[in-house]
């Protein structure tokens, strides 16, 4: 049986025959810039799409949708990356050394800066969003507003790294 993986392999990059594990590895690499990519244009839709709303003082559809689509974008990335990346280590990894744990590192750096640009704008929209319902309003955005989110997002993911962190050193 197929898996939608190799679905997506066959539909957008030409792939109909079995394939050696190099050129596996290489469009899997393809899809996965294709995915970052995507993920950023999503998240520039969504800031413009808020902004948008905000500057006319209305609603639109586009910035929930967006909303959605951006979380199920991180979602899939982040279990599909968790899982492929315990399977490499069940794999390929038999003791931990200082080179495994550097790269874990550099591994953890990223999806903390993944994680933020999520959370950034999902906190972002939804409490411009929310509190306009709330309190009946059209959506507002200030400095305020942005400088606000930016602290709360800076210290939840700074707080979730260094928590991360040391749970990383006690299996090392």
């Amino acid at each position: 049986m197929v898996n939608i993986n190799e679905k997506i392999l066959q539909r957008y990059m030409g792939f109909h025959n079995q394939r050696d594990e190099y050129q596996k590895n290489e469009m899997y690499h393809v899809l996965a810039n294709g995915t970052i990519y995507m993920f950023g244009l999503v998240t520039l839709s969504l800031i413009t799409s808020l902004c948008w709303d905000v500057y006319f003082q209305q609603f639109s559809a586009a910035t929930p949708i967006l909303l959605v689509i951006q979380l199920f974008i991180y979602l899939y990335n982040t279990l599909n990356g968790r899982k492929v990346r315990q399977e490499g280590e069940k794999e390929l990894i038999e003791s931990y050394n200082q080179k495994h744990y550097l790269h874990q590192l550099s591994i953890l750096k990223g999806q903390m800066i993944y994680a933020s640009i999520l959370l950034f704008t999902a906190n972002l929209t939804a409490t411009s969003y929310m509190m306009a319902i709330i309190d009946n309003h059209s959506p507002q955005l200030d400095l305020f507003d942005i400088l606000g989110t930016l602290v709360e997002t800076g210290i939840l993911t700074t707080a979730i790294y260094y928590l991360r962190k040391s749970m990383m050193e006690k299996k090392f």
